[in-house]
């Protein structure tokens, strides 16, 4: 029987080795070339570093342009552009609100809702006193003069569309310690406190929100008006 068995499998392993003498593998080439398809361009890498293909990019074909995009692309881009921009400054507080007064309730906070509807944000809104205006502006000053005074590493960005290299100062985490040392000096010289930081959390936070569409706005006109650098400009919509 083991004669037999193994006559058998040299039988079974005798076609695959003349199929493999008769075919042999093709390439990817090869099998196009046999079907009479023309020869497959290569494309080239991109590179960063150099000018010309830095400046090809979708930057210079128009980033969110209606002629590209389409105009129902682009009306629906706006519309949830604008449907992020007036809706989160109140999220921002309702979820403060629920989480400050109503213990955290999901439950409460969707009652709350259906009993008074959007009515409920203007009752709940933390309008921001002087007080908290000063701690904001106080602080935003200290942290101007930190990103610009306080030492730390080069760094350089990659290559915008434009072929500008964006220049940092890696100063982040000695910003962070000064800011937590700079707090508990404050504390110490009586000067604020955490209770009145938490108690005018909310005043802080809608204050916040405001005054970011209002810079944004701002930074929108300069980049129009009087820009930077190359990377600025219109890309052919009104909000963004």
């Amino acid at each position: 029987p083991r004669p037999r068995l193994e006559r058998a499998n040299a039988s079974h392993r005798l076609p695959r080795t003349r199929r493999s003498r008769i075919m042999p593998a093709q390439t990817r080439g090869a099998r196009r070339k046999s079907l009479g398809l023309p020869p497959k361009e290569k494309q080239e890498r991109f590179d960063p570093s150099s000018p010309s293909k830095a400046r090809t990019s979708k930057k210079a074909e128009g980033w969110g342009a209606p002629e590209r995009t389409g105009f129902w692309a682009n009306v629906y881009g706006t519309c949830g552009v604008l449907a992020i921009i007036g809706t989160t400054p109140f999220i921002a507080v309702i979820v403060w609100h629920m989480f400050v007064n109503l213990d955290g309730s999901l439950a409460s906070i969707v009652a709350a809702f259906q009993k008074d509807g959007l009515s409920l944000i203007a009752k709940i809104w933390p309008w921001t006193s002087k007080r908290a205006w000063q701690l904001l502006g106080s602080y935003a000053a200290f942290e101007a003069l930190l990103q610009v005074y306080m030492p730390g590493k080069r760094f350089e960005a990659n290559p915008t569309a434009a072929g500008n290299v964006p220049v940092y100062k890696a100063n982040g985490v000695q910003s962070l310690v000064a800011t937590v040392i700079a707090f508990f000096l404050c504390w110490h010289l009586g000067l604020t406190t955490p209770l009145e930081v938490y108690s005018l959390f909310g005043e802080m936070l809608a204050g916040m929100s405001l005054l970011a569409i209002v810079f944004c706005v701002f930074l929108l006109v300069k980049g129009h008006v009087a820009p930077t650098d190359e990377d600025s400009g219109s890309c052919g919509n009104v909000v963004y």
